[in-house]
C-alpha cells in the first residue's frame, strides 16, 4: 500500500466536523495543507485510515477509529472550543443572516468539471490576488441573486500553505460560511480589508462547539453546504510526484453544494487552472461555462480597476444584456 500522508515529513491529521444540505454531521480531515470533505473524498480518507490502522503509525490525540466507527458515532461529535466569547460571536453572525438565503435541495448526484487557465502577464500570482478571487466569487453570486441579497454567502475551504512553510492563514475547512459586504459604491481596493479582517476571525473562531449554540442557529448551520464554495489552493504535483492518489484529490471538494470554484495556484506562482464543479442536476453545462467565464471576466476587471466601485463595474458588465 502506497503511504497516502507521511507524518516523518510533518504531513499531519486532523479532524473536523461539519454539516451537509441533509443536516447530517459529516467527519472530514485537514491533512498538512490539504483539505477535503467527505461526500466528495475520492478514497484519501480511507486509505489514511486504513493505512495507520494497519501500520499502528497514526499519532493523534484520541484512539484511531475504523471509518464505520466514526461514521457511527458522528450525531455525538462537535468541535470543541475553550472561549465563549467565540458562541456569542456565531449567534450573533447567524441572526444576521436571513433564512431566505439558503435553499434546502438534496445532494447533487453527480459533479462535472470544467477548466480554464489564467495567465498573468508581467508578475507572479500573490495572497492580494487569492482576495480578490474571493471578491470575484462574492460577485458572481450577486449578479446569481440579481441583487436579491446584498451580501452573498459563500464557502470558502481556503488554503495558503506550502510544504515546509506556515503563512498567517494556515489550511481549514469550516463548517461557517464568509459573508462579504457588497458596497457598490466602495472603492474595490477598499473592499479587500474586511474580507481579510473576516478570514482572520474564521481562522480564530471556526472551532466552535456547535451545540452550545442557540437552536435557530443550529438550523442555519445545518443548510450551509447549499452555499456555493470556492477553494483557493497551491498545487502539489510537484512536491508529492509519487503520491498519484493526494495529486489527484488534492481539495477537491466535489460539487456537494449547487456548484463552486476550485483556484489551483501552480508552485511557480505564474498560472492558475480555474476549475467548477457543478451538479448537473441544477446546470446545464452551457449555463455552467457561461458562469465560469463570468467569474474569470469579474477578477480580471477587478484587478485592472482597482479605484473603481463595484458599481462602476456592473454599469459596464454585459451579464444582464
Amino acid at each position: 500500500m502506497n503511504i497516502p500522508l507521511d507524518i516523518k515529513k510533518g504531513e499531519v491529521i486532523k479532524h473536523y466536523i461539519y454539516y451537509n444540505s441533509n443536516g447530517e454531521c459529516v467527519w472530514g480531515i485537514i491533512a498538512h495543507h490539504i483539505a477535503i470533505d467527505y461526500n466528495g473524498l475520492s478514497n484519501l480518507i480511507i486509505d489514511i485510515l486504513d493505512y495507520y490502522q494497519m501500520k499502528g503509525e497514526l499519532n493523534m490525540e484520541a484512539p484511531l477509529e475504523s471509518s464505520k466507527t466514526i461514521k457511527n458515532r458522528l450525531p455525538t461529535i462537535f468541535f470543541i472550543n475553550k472561549e465563549n466569547k467565540a458562541i456569542t460571536y456565531w449567534d450573533d453572525y447567524f441572526n444576521k443572516i436571513t433564512n431566505e438565503v439558503y435553499f434546502m435541495v438534496k445532494l447533487p448526484k453527480k459533479a462535472l468539471k470544467i477548466s480554464r487557465s489564467v495567465n498573468l502577464k508581467h508578475r507572479s500570482f500573490d495572497f492580494e490576488d487569492k482576495i480578490y478571487f474571493i471578491l470575484a466569487f462574492a460577485i458572481l453570486e450577486y449578479l446569481q441573486m440579481h441583487h436579491f441579497i446584498n451580501d452573498p454567502v459563500i464557502n470558502i475551504p481556503f488554503s495558503n500553505r506550502l510544504y515546509g512553510k506556515t503563512h498567517k492563514y494556515e489550511a481549514t475547512i469550516s463548517i461557517f460560511p464568509l459573508i462579504v459586504k457588497i458596497n457598490l459604491h466602495a472603492k474595490i481596493e477598499n473592499l479587500l480589508k474586511p474580507i481579510i479582517d473576516d478570514l482572520h476571525r474564521h481562522s480564530r473562531y471556526s472551532s466552535v462547539k456547535v451545540s452550545k449554540l442557540t437552536g435557530p442557529t443550529q438550523l442555519k448551520i445545518k443548510k450551509l453546504s447549499t452555499v456555493p464554495y470556492i477553494n483557493i489552493v497551491h498545487e502539489i504535483n510537484k512536491i508529492y510526484p509519487e503520491m498519484g492518489v493526494i495529486k489527484q484529490s488534492c481539495i477537491s471538494s466535489g460539487a456537494i453544494n449547487n456548484y463552486g470554484m476550485t483556484v489551483r495556484i501552480n508552485d511557480s506562482y505564474n498560472m492558475v487552472i480555474i476549475e467548477m464543479d457543478y451538479a448537473e442536476e441544477f446546470f446545464v453545462k452551457g449555463r455552467a461555462i457561461s458562469l465560469l467565464d463570468t467569474f474569470i471576466d469579474t477578477y480580471l476587471w477587478l484587478l485592472d480597476n482597482k479605484t473603481c466601485s463595484l458599481q462602476d463595474f456592473l454599469d459596464n458588465t454585459d451579464y444582464f444584456k
